[in-house]
């Protein structure tokens, strides 16, 4: 549901782990790190567990404009 559910309200935001500590010494926000961006070959997005192995999801999120899983 953290991907693809239709109530998502944190901010999210990318960034080099010196730009992500500067953000959190400025602000007293709590910044929680969920993963990292790394090159890939077939340049999609992939998840993985805490052990290393890609998670797939059923559904691709919410299509605002269909009402509806994407």
């Amino acid at each position: 549901m953290a991907v693809g559910g239709g109530e998502d309200y944190e901010l999210l935001f990318t960034g080099a782990a010196a730009v992500v500590d500067r953000v959190r010494s400025r602000f007293a926000t709590p910044i929680t790190v969920i993963g990292s961006l790394v090159e890939d070959a077939e340049r999609r997005v992939r998840f993985f567990d805490e052990g290393g192995q890609e998670v797939s999801f059923a559904s691709g999120g919410w299509d605002h404009f269909a009402g509806g899983p994407a």
